[in-house]
């Protein structure tokens, strides 16, 4: 090869790399992480991290969606915006968000995104399916003999989601010696408590439980 090829090859190539993919390119934004932090009847809680830039543009909020999992796929999920307060003095933030206004005992799907100060919205974040906890069920009591209580229950207002109720009960002067039994929901609402002791007073405890945790206590003191 003479000089003069070897020129235009050189040329051609620089030409080339010009014209063609840069050699060298940003790495692309990732979407925000979030670990579930806290959940309530009506709330549910995240820790949300990510990068403090976005398009090299800092990130000033966080973009939340969500949607109960009924109306996922028939209606658009709900929008939450959260504007991060805190000073950003390093590469990357953590934010506490929390969604309020919740049905009890739902389960909900979350996602996230990070808004820059251009108002550009990042990667949505992986989706998060969550529980509220269940409301506190209602309870009844009566008598079916001088020795034996029957005690019913229902679900709250919200219901749908229960696997289990906790159930327990004591003598009303001794609260701390009591008894406590989980009782499926295939099982039934109401259990039977027998040999109990005629004239004294007992307190029952109740719990509604779904895959989040327990829900309130209904309490009621009745006697024998």
């Amino acid at each position: 090869m003479n000089t003069l090829t070897c020129i235009v090859a050189i040329v051609l190539a620089i030409s080339s790399l010009a014209n063609g993919v840069p050699t060298s390119t940003s790495a692309p934004d990732q979407p925000l992480t979030a670990t579930l932090s806290d959940v309530e009847e009506a709330s549910v809680s995240f820790q949300v991290t990510g990068s403090a830039t976005l398009d090299g543009s800092p990130v000033k909020g966080i973009h939340v969606n969500y949607s109960p999992a009924s109306s996922k796929e028939s209606a658009p999920a709900k929008q939450h915006r959260h504007t991060i307060t805190d000073r950003i003095s390093s590469g990357t933030f953590a934010q506490t968000i929390t969604v309020n206004q919740l049905a009890a005992g739902h389960l909900y799907h979350f996602s996230f995104q990070a808004i820059n100060q251009d108002d550009e919205l990042g990667p949505n974040s992986s989706e998060y399916a969550v529980y509220t906890l269940p409301e506190t069920p209602n309870i009844d009591v009566s008598h079916v003999d001088e020795t034996k209580i029957q005690v019913k229950w229902s679900s709250g207002a919200s219901a749908g989601n229960e696997d289990l109720y906790l159930i327990s009960y004591a003598q009303t002067e001794s609260p701390s010696c009591n008894v406590s039994l989980s009782v499926a929901t295939c099982f039934g609402y109401q259990y039977n408590f027998d040999n109990l002791v005629p004239g004294t007073s007992y307190t029952f405890t109740i719990r509604s439980h779904n895959p989040s945790g327990y829900s309130k206590a209904a309490v009621i003191d009745y006697p024998v």
